[in-house]
């Protein structure tokens, strides 16, 4: 007999992607889980801020491990020697 137990799926918008961090985000995509604009997205991006995991045609394609890594790097106080 086959049951059909329910799926160990994450709930949640986002849960997906979080639970996968190397797959690659749109910056659309990205910005929704940072909570901040498209636009701001691609300003850190065109700054050097964040760095781009891929281009797919002319989309832009960010890994969040990646983004993260980048945006802890910024957060931190520079040293001065």
């Amino acid at each position: 007999m086959k049951t059909n137990a329910p799926s160990q799926q994450p709930i949640g918008r986002h849960s997906q992607r979080k639970a996968n961090t190397l797959e690659s985000l749109t910056p659309t995509e990205l910005a929704k889980i940072k909570n901040v604009s498209r636009r701001t997205i691609l300003q850190w991006y065109h700054s050097g801020i964040i760095g781009c995991a891929f281009h797919v045609g002319n989309v832009i394609r960010f890994a969040l491990k990646d983004v993260d890594r980048d945006l802890a790097k910024h957060k931190q106080p520079a040293t001065h020697s």
